[in-house]
């Protein structure tokens, strides 16, 4: 493509140099670029791609669009005032605008977004059309698999996703959407057809230094609903709920779990085999019988219904398709291996999901419940107390080890969750993971159940700037094997 067509309608500043040159392809990474490229400097959270433009010239980078006042002699330079907004508008012209082909469906929120992700693609392929998912677990399109990166990766990803699911034939994209891509201009440009907003609660802080631009940063995705034909989807549990309905210049669907709403509970029933929940919506009662456990899905389970009713998707199909899903990855995930014991692998890492999960799962347990858990290093400080509180208040053994520790000091970062906790009479400190997570098994009895949190689907702990292997699951089932 030439590169005068790319720059079409891109907001630019200056152009210096020949535009009637051809592209190859759109970089962002200089250690990626090769001759004919063009790259596009970037600032990222801990590098600026600014700070990488010789090293892409050096590769062979025919043009260079960036936004600083440096004049690039040897070759095409183009100066935007965003070349975030700019990486995204050249990426979606490059691949041809796949994105016109397909609903998208955006899911935002600080818990829940992967579960709900996985029964909206669900249903939507129940009902007989094609689906692509992009989300913290993998990116998938039909059989094919890729692990994900990042929850929402830069929107040159993004495009070429789309790009493979036009090429498949497929109508919809169902996307968990992350306050940093939304502050990041990751998804600069999309029209999205529904926005499911799942709730809100400390996260990223280190990030977003404080909960009011952490919750502008997920309000954006609201201001991207397509037109008239498009919703969102909102749980109004949340009082972050009445900024999203100000905001949202289109249609809405109201979801709760407490109270009557245009889809509301009627009646549930929670036990370790999954949830049965009858759920009133606008078209109707559906009786759900899900595999899925503990009360926080139920929440899951209706914002799922909501994008159903929202498509016009018959609340059989919609019953069909979300029983369908018996487990996802890491999502309040059961392990059996013939032990007399619950044994539970989930995601939360962050103070309201821990909370949510150890209070699900003690609403269901006849025994006791063991909770391993820890905090990431390099990450928001201040919830490490937090979560210490919730886990002794709330578990009747906290076994507090690493997750992913980067460059911090493990045993200093148990000692800061270690903070929030009074007595000692049910803590237990383990700063190896694999060790904590067989005491925990190794101490369990019939009827109790053990949480093993934090890490959930991930297959890698990062302990300094190395990256191992390591899976909670993995660890777990070879020492259950041998009980």
């Amino acid at each position: 493509m030439k590169l005068k067509d790319i720059l079409k309608n891109i907001d630019v500043i200056e152009t210096r140099g020949s535009k009637d040159i051809e592209i190859k392809n759109i970089r962002y990474n200089s250690k990626n670029v090769e001759k004919g490229d063009i790259f596009v400097a970037i600032k990222g959270e801990s590098l600026d791609g600014h700070n990488f433009i010789d090293d892409a010239i050096t590769r062979g980078a025919s043009a260079v669009i960036h936004q600083n006042n440096r004049i690039l002699p040897q070759i095409t330079d183009i100066v935007v005032p965003d070349s975030r907004k700019a990486l995204a508008l050249i990426s979606d012209k490059f691949y041809g605008y796949p994105s016109k082909n397909l609903k998208l469906i955006g899911i935002t929120g600080t818990n829940g977004k992967t579960t709900v992700s996985y029964l909206v693609k669900n249903i939507i392929e129940t009902s007989g059309e094609k689906a692509g998912l992009m989300g913290t677990i993998s990116y998938r399109i039909e059989d094919e698999s890729i692990d994900a990166s990042l929850t929402t990766p830069e929107s040159l990803e993004i495009h070429s996703f789309f790009d493979k699911l036009k090429k498949k034939k497929a109508n919809y994209a169902v996307l968990e959407v992350s306050s940093h891509a939304l502050k990041q201009n990751r998804t600069y440009g999309l029209k999205f057809t529904s926005a499911v907003f799942t709730n809100i609660s400390r996260d990223h802080l280190d990030y977003h230094q404080n909960m009011e631009d952490y919750i502008n940063s997920k309000l954006r995705l609201f201001k991207q609903l397509d037109d008239k034909n498009s919703f969102a989807v909102i749980n109004t549990d949340d009082p972050v709920s009445e900024r999203i309905i100000k905001i949202t210049n289109t249609n809405y669907i109201r979801y709760s779990i407490t109270k009557k709403s245009d889809i509301y509970p009627l009646n549930y029933n929670l036990n370790f085999d999954g949830i049965s929940v009858n759920v009133n919506t606008p078209k109707g009662n559906i009786k759900i019988n899900s595999k899925l456990i503990g009360y926080f899905n139920i929440n899951n389970i209706l914002a799922t219904v909501g994008v159903g009713i929202g498509l016009n998707i018959d609340k059989n199909i919609i019953k069909e398709g979300i029983e369908k899903v018996e487990q996802i990855p890491g999502r309040a995930e059961k392990l059996k291996a013939g032990q007399k014991f619950n044994v539970i692998i989930d995601y939360s890492h962050t103070p309201d999901s821990l909370l949510n999960v150890i209070s699900a799962v003690k609403k269901l347990t006849a025994g006791d419940v063991i909770a391993v858990f820890g905090c990431g290093g390099d990450r928001d400080r201040g919830k490490r107390p937090l979560m210490g509180k919730i886990a002794s208040e709330n578990a009747d053994i906290a076994i507090i080890t690493s997750d992913n520790p980067r460059t911090e000091d493990p045993k200093k970062i148990i000692e800061d969750i270690a903070e929030g906790i009074e007595g000692i009479e049910n803590i237990i400190l383990l700063p190896d993971r694999r060790e904590a997570i067989i005491k925990a098994l190794s101490i369990a009895e019939e009827d109790d159940s053990v949480l093993i949190l934090g890490k959930g689907h991930e297959n890698y702990q990062i302990i300094g700037n190395n990256r191992i292997h390591f899976n909670d699951k993995e660890v777990a089932l070879d020492f259950l094997k041998q009980m």
